[in-house]
C-alpha cells in the first residue's frame, strides 16, 4: 500500500504540522507501507486552474493508493474544484483527514470555508481528532463521518552532555532562588494571528520593569508565517526596545531583539540587564532540544488563542519544562491547572501564575513530574504508531 500524506506546510520545516507528518510517516513506513509526504505547494503550481486534476495527476504518476490530509481546510481544499474537468474526473483513491485544530476552531467560523470543509468531510473514509472537543465539533458538521480520537504523541529526545558546550547544565538550578535569579521563559510559536505571540509582550515588559531584582528573559522562537502579523510583531518589539533604552541604566546594556544563532541566545541569557525579549527564527530541531535541555529555561509559554493539540506544549512537558498556557480547549486537553501546568486567560492572570511558579519551587516540581508522567502514559509513540497502522489497514487496504 502506497500512502500519500499531505501537509499544509513544508515537510522540511520545524513546525508542529511537519513534526506530526514526519512521525506518522515513520509509523506507516515501519508497518510495511510505502509512505510519501509533501506539502500542498509541491503538488499545486501557482497558476493552477484545476487543483483536483493536478492532485489526480500526482496520484497517478506516483502510484498512490490512498491519501491522508493533515488539516481539513489548508491541505484538503485542493480536493475542491468546480471546473468541467473535475466533474468528469473525480479523485479515484480514498482519503482520510487528520484535523489540525484551526480547521475546526477557526476556519469553519467562515461560512464559505465551513461549506468547503463539510464537502471534504462528506467524501472522507474517516477523520482523526486529537481531542474530544474537536471530535464533537466535526461530528456536528458531518454526523455520519467515522471520527476517531488519537492524541498527539511526542518523541523523547536525549541530548548528549557534550552537545551543551559551556552551558551551565544544572537541573536543580531553579530549586533555590537565593542562588540564582535568572528566569528564562521559552515560547516556541509561529508568527501568525492564531498563535498570538503579541498578546503578552507589553504586559511582559511591565512585569520586567516592576521586578528588576529578577533577571527575567523571554525567548520567542519560530518562523514568520503571516507577513502582515509579523510586521506588527516586530514593530511592537522595536517600540518596546526603544522605551526600554530610555531608562538610563538600561541604555548601557545590549538592546538587540533578534538572534542569529543558538550561541547568540546563550550569550543573551548570560547578559544581565539586556533587553528582556529575544526573537529567533525557527532553530534546527537538534539546537532547540539543546536549548530545552539547558538550565536557562525556567518555563515554557503558550499564547495561542486557539489550539488543536500543541506539539510545543507536549515537547516542553516531555523535556520536564513546566508550561504556562493560554486557556483554550486544545490547551485544556493537556494542561490541568496547578497539576500538569498553569492556565491563564488574561495578561494579569499570566503574571499571577508566573509569580506563583517562581515563588513556589515545590509546585514547579510537582507540575513537572505530573506532566512528564502524563506524556509517557497518554502520548506515547508506540500507541500512536499502532493506531495509525491499524487505521490505514482497516480503511485503505480493503
Amino acid at each position: 500500500m502506497k500512502i500519500l500524506i499531505i501537509s499544509p506546510t513544508s515537510i522540511s520545516s520545524v513546525s508542529g504540522n511537519a513534526c506530526t507528518v514526519q512521525r506518522i510517516q515513520k509509523h506507516l513506513a515501519s508497518s510495511n507501507s510505502v509512505c510519501i509526504t509533501c506539502s500542498v505547494d509541491v503538488i499545486i503550481s501557482q497558476n493552477a486552474k484545476c487543483t483536483r486534476v493536478q492532485l489526480k495527476n500526482f496520484v497517478a504518476k506516483n502510484g498512490i493508493d490512498c491519501i491522508l490530509f493533515l488539516h481539513a481546510y489548508k491541505s484538503a481544499k485542493i480536493l475542491l474544484c468546480s471546473c468541467e474537468k473535475c466533474s468528469k474526473h473525480p479523485l479515484s483513491v480514498p482519503y482520510g483527514i487528520i484535523f489540525g485544530g484551526t480547521d475546526l476552531n477557526a476556519d469553519i467560523l467562515d461560512e464559505e470555508k465551513c461549506l468547503d470543509v463539510k464537502e471534504i468531510l462528506l467524501n472522507a473514509k474517516f477523520a482523526v481528532a486529537f481531542t474530544e472537543d474537536l471530535r464533537r465539533t466535526a461530528s456536528q458538521l458531518v454526523p455520519q463521518l467515522n471520527i476517531f480520537i488519537q492524541p498527539q504523541a511526542v518523541e523523547l529526545v536525549n541530548v548528549e552532555p557534550k552537545a551543551l558546550h559551556n552551558v551551565d547544565f544544572n537541573s536543580n538550578m531553579f530549586t533555590d532562588n537565593g542562588n540564582h535569579n535568572l528566569y528564562g521563559f521559552l515560547m516556541v510559536t509561529g508568527i501568525r494571528p492564531v498563535k498570538d505571540p503579541i498578546f503578552l509582550l507589553e504586559a511582559w515588559m511591565k512585569w520586567c520593569k516592576n521586578n528588576q531584582h529578577l533577571n527575567l528573559k523571554l525567548i520567542i522562537i519560530g518562523p514568520v508565517i503571516d507577513l502582515e502579523y509579523a510586521d506588527s510583531f516586530f514593530d511592537l518589539l522595536a517600540s518596546l526596545k526603544d522605551n526600554w533604552t530610555q531608562n538610563e541604566f538600561m541604555a548601557k546594556q545590549s538592546t538587540q531583539f533578534k538572534a542569529k544563532s543558538l550561541d547568540d541566545i546563550f550569550d543573551w541569557f548570560g547578559e544581565p540587564g539586556s533587553f528582556p525579549i529575544l526573537y529567533s527564527s525557527a532553530l534546527p530541531r537538534e539546537e532547540l532540544n539543546i536549548l530545552m535541555h539547558s538550565s536557562f529555561i525556567f518555563a515554557s509559554i503558550n499564547s495561542s488563542y486557539s489550539e488543536g493539540m500543541a506539539s510545543a506544549v507536549l515537547e516542553s512537558m516531555a523535556n520536564k519544562i513546566p508550561v504556562i498556557a493560554r486557556d483554550n480547549s486544545g490547551n485544556r486537553s493537556l494542561v490541568e491547572d496547578n497539576k500538569t501546568g498553569l492556565l491563564y486567560q488574561t495578561c494579569e492572570d499570566f503574571m499571577k501564575q508566573t509569580e506563583k511558579l517562581i515563588e513556589n519551587p515545590g509546585l514547579r516540581s510537582l507540575i513537572i513530574e505530573n506532566a512528564f508522567q502524563m506524556v509517557q502514559n497518554e502520548h506515547s509513540i508506540e500507541k500512536e504508531k499502532e493506531f495509525y497502522s491499524n487505521l490505514c489497514q482497516d480503511f485503505f487496504a480493503k
